[in-house]
C-alpha cells in the first residue's frame, strides 16, 4: 500500500522546498502506439517539471557513473527520494491505462551526455511497467545532422517506433512480453526520470 498525497507531502515540503506532489497532470495524455506501449505528454505539473529540470544544475546533485556508458545517474539523497514519491503518486492514473494494479520498485534520475546510446536489450522480466519522462534536451542546432537526442525505439512492432523526445513527455511500456529495444546515439544531451513497477500483492 502506498501513502497518500497528504503524508507524502507533510515533512518533505516544508522541510526542504520541494514541490506538492499531486499525482498525474490533469492534462496528462496516453497515447497507444503499439500492443502495450504508450507514447506519454504532460505528466508531470509544471512545478514538479521545473523542479526537476533544475536539479540538473543544482550543485548539491551527486551523479553516479552506470551502465551504459555516457550515463551518469543521481545518488540517493533527499532529492531522489521525493521523486520516488512523485513516482508512488502516479500509480493509480497508471494502474487505469494498462488495467494492472502496480507497485513502484525504482525511481531513476538519469543524465545522457552526447555520444550516449544505449544497445538492443530486454528489459528484466521483474519490472512490468517501466515509464520514461524526459525532462530536458540539449543540442546545437546550428551543427549540421540530426543531433537532437534519441529516444527509445522499440522493436517488436515494424517498423520500430521512437518515442518522441519532448519534454514532459516519454513513453508507459507494459512489459510482460519483454519488448527489445534500444537508443541510437546522437550528439546531444538528455535528461530523465524512469519508474519501474511491478505487480502489487495487496488484495
Amino acid at each position: 500500500m502506498y501513502m497518500t498525497n497528504s503524508i507524502l507531502n507533510a515533512d518533505y515540503v516544508a522541510e526542504f522546498g520541494f514541490p506538492q506532489i499531486t499525482g498525474a497532470n490533469q492534462n496528462v495524455d496516453f497515447t497507444l502506439v503499439a500492443p502495450d506501449l504508450w507514447f506519454v505528454s504532460n505528466i508531470f505539473d509544471t512545478e514538479s517539471l521545473n523542479w526537476m529540470q533544475g536539479l540538473m544544475f543544482d550543485l548539491n546533485t551527486v551523479y553516479e557513473v552506470t551502465r551504459p556508458d555516457r550515463r551518469l545517474m543521481m545518488s540517493d539523497c533527499n532529492a531522489l527520494q521525493h521523486i520516488h514519491r512523485i513516482g508512488l503518486s502516479l500509480i493509480p492514473t497508471l494502474n487505469d491505462v494498462v488495467n494492472q494494479k502496480l507497485n513502484l520498485m525504482t525511481s531513476k534520475y538519469w543524465l545522457d551526455l552526447p555520444q550516449f546510446g544505449c544497445p538492443k536489450h530486454h528489459d528484466s522480466q521483474t519490472i512490468i511497467v517501466t515509464l520514461q519522462v524526459y525532462i530536458d534536451m540539449t543540442w546545437d542546432p546550428a551543427i549540421p545532422g540530426d543531433l537532437r537526442p534519441r529516444g527509445a525505439q522499440f522493436m517488436h512492432v515494424d517498423p520500430p517506433v521512437e518515442a518522441p523526445t519532448k519534454v514532459n513527455g516519454g513513453y508507459l511500456n507494459l512489459n510482460f512480453d519483454r519488448k527489445k529495444h534500444e537508443v541510437l546515439p546522437s550528439m546531444g544531451s538528455r535528461c530523465s526520470v524512469a519508474f519501474q513497477y511491478n505487480l502489487s500483492t495487496d488484495s
